[in-house]
């Protein structure tokens, strides 16, 4: 099983689509799109999104290119929700858009998380932003009648207010303020633990490299079935400028046309100072 190849192909072009509602969640706002353009999309794709005004109008010209976002929520009939957390001047920038704006939008993106073998157990994992394509699939599996568990990390109370809108969640926290002092590993292994002998797994994972190195090392050594969708920095989102390289076992590929999730059985690690 590899993530998903036969994944919906966006609109030729940019659109300009208005704002229908913004939202913050401690740290994080969500922003709330309909784009009646776009197809379905499948967990884990992503968008590139710029605002309509006031792009490139900061100081030295930045931000220029559009920002690689993934959807935390979509209706599949064109509503789209995006999570962001302000980081620098694309962010910031999509993140002070008020309702009735426009976003420029190209997307979806990528390929998509697999759905998991009806024989396995979806585990769910999800780091800081990382948790949008996580909770994107909660609902896609859920829309199918599938049974999961989701775990989410964040670095305190603050950040973890996300968490309180899917209260079925395992929370951890880095500094113990909320939910189960720990790491994701930590809650993982100890659902794992928890499970019945015959019972098999699958993880899904999205977070920051760190994170996604520890699941990779996991599974390899449980012998189990691993998806990971990289938070990997994209230029263009559609392969001709080669600037979102990373490095697999059989050699470098495009993380947004080949990505943004892997398997991480084709990844020897997941560099947290290189390109991935």
């Amino acid at each position: 099983m590899s993530p998903t190849s036969d994944r919906p192909i966006a609109p030729f072009g940019r659109r300009a689509v208005p704002v229908d509602s913004v939202r913050r969640i401690g740290p994080y706002t969500l922003i709330e799109i309909t784009d009646l353009a776009a197809p379905t999309a499948k967990a884990g794709q992503f968008h590139m999104l710029a605002t309509e005004s006031n792009w490139g109008g900061t100081s030295g010209g930045r931000p220029f290119l559009a920002r690689a976002i993934s959807f935390i929520s979509s209706n599949g009939e064109g509503r789209f929700g995006f999570l962001l957390h302000t980081v620098g001047p694309g962010t910031e920038r999509l993140a002070d858009v008020n309702v009735g704006d426009n976003l420029l939008v190209v997307g979806p993106l990528g390929n998509g998380f697999s759905d998991p073998s009806e024989q396995l157990r979806p585990i769910l994992i999800g780091g800081g932003i990382g948790a949008a394509p996580v909770l994107a699939m909660a609902d896609q599996l859920t829309a199918a009648g599938r049974d999961y568990e989701v775990i989410l990390g964040f670095r305190d109370a603050s950040h973890a207010e996300l968490a309180s809108e899917r209260p079925n969640c395992r929370v951890v926290t880095d500094d113990g303020s909320t939910g189960r002092h720990g790491t994701v590993l930590d809650e993982l292994q100890i659902l794992i633990d928890s499970l019945e002998p015959s019972q098999q797994v699958e993880l899904l994972a999205c977070g920051p490299p760190g994170m996604l190195e520890a699941v990779r090392t996991f599974a390899s050594a449980e012998g189990l079935e691993a998806q990971l969708a990289l938070e990997t920095p994209m230029a263009c989102g559609y392969g001709a400028c080669f600037g979102c390289v990373v490095p697999t076992k059989s050699g470098y590929v495009r993380a947004c046309v080949d990505g943004p999730v892997f398997m991480a059985s084709q990844l020897d690690r997941v560099f947290a100072d290189g390109p991935l």
